[in-house]
């Protein structure tokens, strides 16, 4: 009986922590070290810790399952709440009783909450974690708070650090599954992106997998990276998952045909076995193009009105010459989605923009519509407290050949006449205007061709594209709508961003 209760007893010594499924790990020389290895992306650490392991599958590891990313995300940030509210009491009734002492002991959701404070300041105001060790530092904290232990730099630079992104990470999540304004809410496309991605990661984790399709890539001369996966709050991830796969096509193909063996993931199989797929892939990503354009060209320090104006026609052209046939019903969401997000833009200012940029002045802009422009500018240029003459003097310089002295002058009545009235008086005219452009029903039509014709304007192919597949449109470059009372000639303007408006205005007088 002794015997059995022996057996029965098992290993001695502490549980496993349960991160240790997702790492492969060696023992190390010393006892209850180990060396681990991560199952997804196969990061490695010479010397694995749990908290370190427990923060890259929340944090950092793009590859883990999302179920198990949330697991562990939700772990870390409810960490401290779970100390905080086990200790409280027992915080609470020491300090009670220790009235007498000369500092009183701070209860550990005080604690927790200041250490929140001061890792986001170290954060946000960019100090550096060295400084938490300053003698100097310590002394204004403890001046500030008494009964108040900093953390250690290595605990400010880890533990909490690692806690307060979990907690970022998961508001980050919520608010994307809360949010009704998310561009590409479309069950086609998030089914491709969902197909990239298990592709992704089926090569991701794979080891024969990741070989062959290197392998491949590699003796076809195939540059740029392997595959990528589309991460959420990574707004350029999804051009570039979709993109990898158009990238890697041949690749893929290869490995199909040499080895299909080799690929144990039947979804993955019956997906690359559909040419399909590829067409739809390949479509997405050149519609993703231009919107990737535009995130990383509008993140710069120097972009303008003008530069946002410019990429808002890009991707208008974009949407409206793709093709079809393989993405049935995505270009109308695509085209009412873009509808949506154009209502949000105040146009005038941006026409403004468009038309003092020395490259555009008035291509593409239809008959009617240049009225839009010099309302906009007479309204800013009499704020600045202006008078009547002086706006006439930049309506000359801004006017078109073709506009006479009579209708000149015309224009500058009403425009004055407009702008003496209040706001509020002003602002149902303008949304007259929007209702009669923006129909309540489901439209089919971008709204941004009731103002220009996309096809008048030079800068409408962006640099990088390369799409073979879109119809060529090269007899209508250069040709002029007879109804366009507003287009000038800008073969002698000048490149330069640092321009003299007036001067450059001039141009274009009679």
């Amino acid at each position: 009986m002794v015997r059995q209760n022996n057996k029965s007893k098992g290993k001695a010594g502490r549980k496993q922590d349960e991160v240790w499924e997702y790492f492969e790990k060696k023992a190390l020389k010393s006892p209850g070290h180990f060396s681990g290895e991560c199952k997804f992306c196969h990061m490695k650490w010479n010397r694995a810790y749990v908290r370190i392991l427990q923060s890259h599958l929340a944090n950092e590891c793009v590859e883990c399952p999302e179920q198990i990313q949330n697991y562990w995300l939700g772990y870390i940030s409810a960490k401290d709440s779970l100390n905080d509210d086990d200790t409280a009491s027992i915080t609470s009734q020491e300090s009670t009783n220790s009235k007498n002492k000369k500092r009183k002991v701070l209860n550990e959701s005080k604690i927790a909450s200041i250490d929140r404070a001061l890792i986001r300041a170290f954060v946000c105001c960019g100090i550096p974690f060295s400084v938490i060790d300053s003698p100097f530092f310590r002394e204004l904290l403890y001046q500030l708070r008494p009964n108040y232990d900093p953390p250690s730099r290595k605990k400010l630079s880890e533990n909490l650090l690692n806690q307060e992104i979990s907690r970022v990470n998961i508001a980050v999540k919520k608010e994307l599954e809360l949010s009704e304004n998310l561009t590409l809410d479309h069950s086609i496309a998030t089914k491709i992106l969902a197909a990239c991605n298990t592709i992704a990661k089926f090569f991701k984790t794979s080891h024969i997998g990741h070989n062959l399709l290197s392998e491949c890539a590699k003796n076809l001369e195939i540059k740029g990276g392997g595959l990528k996966c589309f991460i959420k709050t990574r707004w350029t991830s999804m051009y570039e998952a979709t993109y990898s796969i158009v990238r890697m096509k041949r690749a893929l193909e290869e490995v199909m045909t040499k080895h299909p063996e080799k690929i144990t993931n039947a979804v993955v199989k019956k997906i690359l076995k559909k040419q399909l797929f590829y067409d739809q892939v390949n479509t997405l990503a050149k519609l993703l193009r231009p919107i990737k354009n535009a995130i990383l060209m509008l993140e710069g320090d120097q972009a303008n009105l003008a530069d946002a104006f410019i990429q808002m026609v890009r991707l208008a052209y974009t949407i409206k010459n793709f093709k079809v046939n393989n993405l049935v019903g995505f270009q109308q969401h695509a085209i009412q989605a873009f509808n949506k997000r154009w209502e949000e833009f105040d146009i005038s200012l941006y026409l403004l923009a468009y038309f003092l940029h020395p490259k555009f002045r008035t291509n593409g802009l239809k008959a009617g519509k240049y009225s839009l422009i010099t309302s906009a500018a007479g309204r800013i240029w009499k704020s600045m407290g202006n008078d009547q003459n002086s706006c006439e003097d930049l309506y000359l310089q801004m006017r078109n050949s073709k506009y006479s002295e009579r209708e000149l002058k015309i224009m500058v009545d009403e425009s004055l006449n407009d702008i003496e009235e209040d706001f509020e008086d002003d602002e149902p005219e303008r949304v007259l205007v929007e209702q009669h452009e923006i129909p309540n029903h489901i439209v089919s039509v971008l709204i941004l061709e009731d103002i220009f014709d996309i096809k008048d304007v030079p800068f409408i192919k962006d640099p990088e594209d390369d799409d073979d597949d879109s119809e060529s449109e090269s007899e209508n470059e250069h040709e002029i709508d007879e109804n366009n009372v507003d287009n000038v000639n800008p073969t002698e303007e000048n490149d330069d961003n640092d321009y003299d408006v007036d001067a450059l205005a001039a141009k274009y007088l009679d």
